[in-house]
């Protein structure tokens, strides 16, 4: 068997955004252009490191309820 690199030209699929993709999944396309905007241009890594005892505070809180809870139910199946 013999395989091909074809481009998207040779093979038909629209390269352009104004050719009908954008109606099609008009929300995705727009996260999508949000989130790389977000990335790319704002000071985001910055920002997080501005809120990392917090952050560090409420994924410590998540871990901490829920070994509570499954430390419970573990409890519960061993004295049964």
């Amino acid at each position: 068997m013999k395989f091909e690199n074809m481009s998207a030209y040779e093979l038909g699929i629209s390269t352009q955004m104004s050719d009908g993709f954008s109606r099609i999944i008009p929300r995705k396309i727009d996260v999508t252009r949000r989130i790389k905007y977000f990335v790319e241009e704002t000071d985001w890594d910055q920002a997080v490191l501005k809120w990392e005892k917090w952050i560090d505070l409420c994924c410590g809180s998540v871990l901490g309820i829920t070994t509570l809870y499954f430390g419970v139910i573990c409890l519960k199946m061993l004295i049964r």
